[in-house]
């Protein structure tokens, strides 16, 4: 149907008793349980038309009157509940606001939408509902009624169901999108406190996802003023004493230095002291020794905040106060929450980024030699001009006590691989961070890592046969004030990691998979020549996945790992040094096996009891495996068959 005037010109004319025939037709055949059928199918075109007229342009002539949009808007708010009525019902209410035509009916319409873009289990339904919310609140002048459709949506944030919560965040995000920047100021407190709130309280991860974009979107919408203004309200909230307000806010704070970037470098001097403070160790341990959950995840958010800072803000590196919040974060490596060591381990990456092993190497020497008379100019010349100001300038944290910290920085890396609590981005961000630890302690001269007391090479490094972890990180802290680091000895505890966990988790292979890689990084760092020297401590992790003789399913890529790090091995030292190590290697296992074997043996005779206890033990787990997996097969609808007891009777007969 047609309605150019041009084509028709006796259109204008009828145009009123065809639409009367139009609403004579709806009266007659429309009803809400007429979902098939050729009165559905007369309906539907009944109302493609009524939606034609109200659609297109070349129809405004025609007038519209209320009572004629109140019957469309009845249909429509009958059919959109309708699942075969509802395409066309959206449509006729799009088309309706669209022409901007004014009815009491609409507003109440409008509410019913907001609701069903909350309720409705059906995703196609709740977007079309966002559509015509979002196009009646963008085409009519609403004056003081927009507060209350902002505040239906923010009321209702905690609604039960999550695909309603998540209409509700992208309803506002499209809000916040289409919205002129002035209507976004006059809503940015309420919004920002309500999203806030949400974002802390929302156990929803796509949830929580949703209203971090929806916060973006209001800071990147907003002029400095206002985002200043928001800033502060973030800020005071960093100061409070509840750990869930702090929370809340280093939350909304990254997401200020996500917006902001470069820009939010002003901040600094107003934000680091705080920060420093709220890093403090003895914040977050009770006076029991043990850890607190809200203030766990407190300072897990604040780590995060620091790790958008050096992402975002580089420069930040550079303030003086920098340097005692990466202290402070250094002292929590070591802390019981496996989310807090894993930033901490990621914050310590990006450090460890932003500086070349070869510059931080020639200003600590530089430094040294500074406070050296015997020193000569030409000497002091030469390191000056390989590390320039600016850059030294961003070395401060590593250049103060670089001993100390190399050796702290590797003993806690390896504690982290040694937890019980290990993912495989965990370990693959510790590998990275020991590779780097590694280039840099090969290149410094022994003295400037050798403390007055030398360590034992041979010596167990700590941790790695404790079964507790809380045991394991008190050694490792009491030992890095003792022990010398070197590459020898970062070699022989990740050989102790992969151990611990081939003993004791053998289907496990995520520590064992990623100290195979850090050694593979290694070698390539140490080069032939020094590799030689250390071939043997590398191999025994290597030689036992090669050689394992029970294998699973799960380590079947280990052991390919295994072998292509021993390829790589062959080609930096040679075939013939590698098969002479790898024999010796072979040989030492082989006797280690025999006298453990031997021990045993001796063990059962000398203390038959604790032989005997050993016994029960393993029968009792075996018991137990046994048990459960009957249990399961039950469940699973599968008859256990029990095995037949063989009796003395039966023997006699099969001999």
């Amino acid at each position: 149907m047609s309605c150019d005037p041009v084509g028709l010109p006796s259109l204008i004319d009828s145009m009123d008793k065809i639409i009367s025939s139009l609403f004579l037709l709806l009266n007659t055949y429309s009803s809400s349980g007429v979902s098939s059928g050729e009165s559905h199918e007369l309906c539907q075109l009944c109302f493609r038309v009524s939606l034609h007229l109200n659609g297109a342009e070349n129809c405004s002539y025609y007038q519209w009157t209320e009572d004629k949009i109140e019957v469309l808007l009845t249909y429509a708010e009958a059919d959109i509940l309708d699942h075969y009525k509802q395409a066309t019902a959206f449509s006729l209410l799009k088309a309706i606001i669209s022409r901007k035509l004014l009815c009491k009916l609409l507003y109440e319409v409008i509410k019913k939408v907001e609701t069903l873009s909350i309720t409705s289990e059906s995703a196609d339904v709740r977007l079309h509902c966002r559509q015509v919310v979002l196009q009646f609140l963008l085409d009519y002048p609403l004056g003081k009624g927009l507060p209350k459709h902002i505040n239906f949506f923010l009321e209702n944030l905690d609604y039960k169901a999550v695909h309603g919560r998540e209409s509700i965040y992208e309803m506002l995000g499209a809000m916040l999108t289409a919205f002129p920047q002035k209507t976004v100021h006059m809503f940015s407190s309420l919004l920002f406190i309500s999203l806030a709130r949400a974002r802390i309280n929302d156990d929803s991860e796509k949830c929580r996802k949703l209203a971090s974009l929806c916060v973006r979107t209001l800071l990147g919408r907003v002029e400095r003023n206002c985002r200043n203004k928001l800033f502060d309200m973030a800020f005071t909230w960093l100061q409070e004493d509840r750990a869930e307000i702090v929370q809340m806010a280093a939350q909304v704070l990254g997401l200020f230095i996500v917006v902001e970037c470069d820009s939010f470098s002003s901040r600094f001097p107003q934000l680091l002291t705080v920060l420093e403070k709220s890093l403090q160790p003895q914040i977050y341990v009770t006076l029991e020794g043990e850890s607190d959950a809200s203030k766990d995840l407190q300072l897990y958010n604040i780590i995060l905040m620091v790790l958008k800072l050096i992402r975002e803000c580089p420069q930040v590196l550079k303030q003086p106060i920098f340097d005692q919040i990466l202290e402070h974060i250094r002292q929590h490596m070591l802390h019981p929450h496996a989310w807090v060591r894993l930033s901490t381990a990621q914050v310590f990456g990006l450090v460890f980024s932003t500086y070349n092993p070869d510059e931080l190497v020639a200003a600590v020497l530089s430094q040294s030699y500074a406070h050296t008379a015997e020193v000569g100019e030409s000497s002091h010349n030469s390191s000056e001009d390989r590390t320039s100001p600016s850059h030294r300038e961003a070395l401060t944290f590593l250049l103060t006590d670089t001993r100390q910290k190399l050796r702290d920085f590797t003993a806690d890396f390896c504690t982290q691989l040694s937890s019980p609590y290990m993912t495989d981005e965990f370990a693959s961000q510790i590998a990275k961070n020991l590779v780097f630890l590694v280039k840099v302690i090969r290149r410094l001269p022994e003295s400037k890592l050798s403390p007055d007391s030398c360590v034992n090479p041979e010596d167990p490094a700590p941790a790695d046969d404790c079964n507790d972890l809380a045991e394991a990180d008190e050694l490792a802290n009491h030992s890095n004030k003792k022990k010398s680091v070197s590459v020898d000895w970062l070699i022989r505890r990740l050989g102790k990691v992969a151990t611990f966990e081939a003993t004791n988790a053998p289907r496990q292979t995520v520590k064992r998979t990623n100290v195979l890689k850090c050694l593979a990084a290694i070698a390539m760092e140490l080069g032939p020549e020094l590799l030689q020297q250390h071939l043997k401590n590398i191999l025994p992790p290597i030689h036992r996945e090669l050689n394992m003789v029970r294998l699973f399913p799960e380590t079947e890529e280990l052991r390919n790992l295994a072998g292509e790090v021993s390829n790589l091995l062959k080609d930096k030292v040679g075939v013939s040094t590698y098969s002479s190590v790898y024999a010796s290697v072979h040989q030492a296992s082989t006797m280690k096996k025999t006298e453990r074997k031997r021990k045993l043996a001796q063990q059962a005779v000398v203390n038959p009891s604790i032989v005997a206890n050993k016994k029960m033990k393993l029968h009792g787990k075996k018991g137990t495996s046994k048990r459960m997996s009957q249990k399961q097969s039950r469940f699973k609808g599968n008859k256990v068959v029990k095995r037949k007891r063989t009796v003395a009777r039966d023997i006699a007969i099969l001999q």
